[in-house]
């Protein structure tokens, strides 16, 4: 690749191989970075341009996704079903409909993206077997002789079809093409010419977005349910309890589909899913941290991953108090992160009050909890004296109805308390919680959030603009437009870096309506007959090349 122009994803990637040179601490994982199916978040990124003379990327680039020590050919039962557990499910399985990025694992097996991200963060060919960008536009060449799995060609013109719904979609994806002006085919390529700079777009394509259906079905009235993809797997039933697949044997690199069926499972109780993999019932899937001694006895392999997740508590700030950033600081510093740290999760949950790990860029050195958030009741409560609150005020609080969120909601409740806030506790099944806070249903709502997914710049579009997805009292961060604009036309990753690092001081100085609490290492587990399984950094868990044994 020829590269006259830094891109945000240049950058990234930097920081992703570093990640995965340095691996985890702990003897017992080998990822190096985790899942997060039972967490809640929205993405956006873009890949960044070149000065004009374009860049490219071919499939030299495609890295081999199978994990360290996999199974000999002959060992793997091609004609066995694979059960994956998590604590969450898909509200649809139609691209569009999606209402939040950890249903990936769930819609990822039936459709193919436009690029695929790997593992390790890099981005590969996917439906376009490459491409090349410039400030202008993004020009993708589209793989030839692939079909949906109704027969219809996926070609140019399907890619097209699938962008365009995307862009003219009222759901939350739309934003995340808004930089796109127009989408033309020659031959069997697509440009997607460019309004303004959309350094992000590509990764933005490698995720929900950019997952290809086939255009004959948009109308389908059980495209929620069935819906046509491309994908190696087809739907053979969706309900509340998970989904289930089969194998497409007309698949392009069928060989490469190594299991018979899939079924991902939802089982939102932790002691449920924990059981169930020390019986053997499931394959592979997600614990807690608190069932590492449990897992790790009961003879599971473990892995322990750490991604660019947080676990937060969302204010929406159209409410009175929550407007006011002396009520949001005061808040912040009632909560005992390191409390929460060492009851709930026995140290694998790092205080933290800025959405980026150590080392990635954005992070921000002196944005410590000692600095913007010290557990300190007694500041907490002048805050709140200041704001015109002495005696505190009530709030309704939301949290999916899991495990893991209804403990963090007994822990806000009692805290806030101790500074005059009585929190009405709302714990919502998943489906449910989505569409009550994506409504602003809650005054706050506590859950997880992948920062970088599919970018870093999402969690500012998301939480800190006006109509974002999660922001629903049209909070607006003082400047935000024009932090994102330097990210995003970014030349140097230094430009880019101090772009991100602004958002992230200016946010904790207005008093964060986004109050980030710690930063969770996450468990996944899996049984002896089970290999491939890899732990993502950005969270997008793909099950394509995870097998089983005979």
């Amino acid at each position: 690749m020829r590269l006259t122009r830094t891109s945000l994803f240049a950058i990234l990637a930097s920081f992703v191989l570093l990640l995965a040179a340095c691996g985890s601490d702990d003897d017992s994982g080998d990822g190096d970075a985790t899942e997060a199916g039972e967490t809640e978040s929205t993405g956006d990124t873009q890949d960044s341009s070149s000065d004009g003379d374009g860049e490219e990327a071919s499939s030299d680039d495609e890295s081999d996704e199978s994990s360290e020590g996999a199974a000999a050919p002959g060992d793997i039962d091609r004609e066995a079903t694979l059960i994956y557990a998590t604590s969450f499910i898909a509200n649809s399985l139609d691209v569009p409909n999606v209402s939040t990025d950890f249903a990936f694992t769930h819609v990822e097996p039936i459709y193919d993206t436009v690029v695929r991200r790997l593992p390790s963060g890099e981005l590969a060919p996917g439906v376009a077997e490459s491409w090349e960008i410039s400030p202008e536009a993004i020009t993708l060449t589209i793989a030839e002789g692939r079909t949906f799995h109704d027969d219809t060609p996926l070609d140019a013109e399907a890619v097209k079809a699938n962008v365009e719904r995307i862009i003219n979609c009222e759901c939350r994806f739309a934003p995340l093409l808004a930089a796109v002006s127009s989408v033309d085919v020659s031959g069997n390529q697509v440009t997607l010419s460019l309004s303004e700079p959309a350094g992000s777009l590509l990764e933005v394509l490698s995720d929900i977005p950019g997952m290809m259906a086939s255009p004959a079905s948009f109308g389908n009235e059980d495209i929620d349910t069935n819906p046509v993809g491309s994908g190696p797997f087809t739907v053979r039933e969706y309900t509340d309890g998970g989904v289930s697949y089969d194998r497409w044997d007309n698949y392009y690199n069928v060989e490469d589909t190594l299991v018979a069926a899939l079924e991902v499972r939802s089982i939102p109780d932790d002691n449920t899913r924990i059981s169930g993999f020390l019986s053997g019932e499931l394959d592979v899937g997600l614990a807690r941290l608190g069932q590492l001694d449990e897992a790790e006895s009961g003879g599971l392999n473990v892995i322990i991953g750490a991604q660019a997740q947080v676990y937060q508590l969302a204010l929406e700030t159209d409410r009175e108090p929550l407007a006011n950033p002396d009520v949001r600081r005061a808040i912040s510093h009632a909560i005992d992160r390191e409390a929460i740290n060492q009851g709930l999760y026995d140290g694998n949950c790092t205080p933290t009050v800025q959405p980026y790990p150590e080392g990635f860029p954005g992070y921000v050195a002196d944005a410590t909890v000692e600095k913007y958030a010290a557990f300190d009741l007694e500041l907490a409560r002048q805050l709140m004296a200041d704001a015109g609150y002495p005696d505190g005020f009530e709030i309704s609080m939301g949290a999916p109805a899991i495990t893991n969120y209804t403990n963090q909601l007994e822990i806000y409740q009692a805290q806030l308390a101790e500074i005059g806030i009585t929190v009405e506790a709302i714990p919502d099944e998943g489906r449910t919680f989505v569409d009550r806070l994506t409504a602003g249903e809650y005054d706050t709502w506590l859950g997880p959030n992948t920062t970088a997914r599919p970018s870093s710049t999402n969690f500012w579009n998301v939480y800190y603009r006006p109509g974002g997805s999660r922001n629903s009292g049209n909070y607006e961060l003082p400047g935000v437009d024009e932090m994102l604009t330097t990210v995003e036309a970014a030349a140097t990753t230094d430009e880019a870096t101090a772009g991100l690092e602004s958002l992230v001081t200016t946010s904790l100085d207005e008093g964060a309506r986004d109050v980030i609490v710690c930063a969770p290492k996450i468990v996944a587990v899996h049984n002896d007959n089970v290999g491939g399984y890899e732990l993502p950094l950005a969270g997008n868990l793909s099950l394509r090349t995870v097998y089983k044994t005979g």
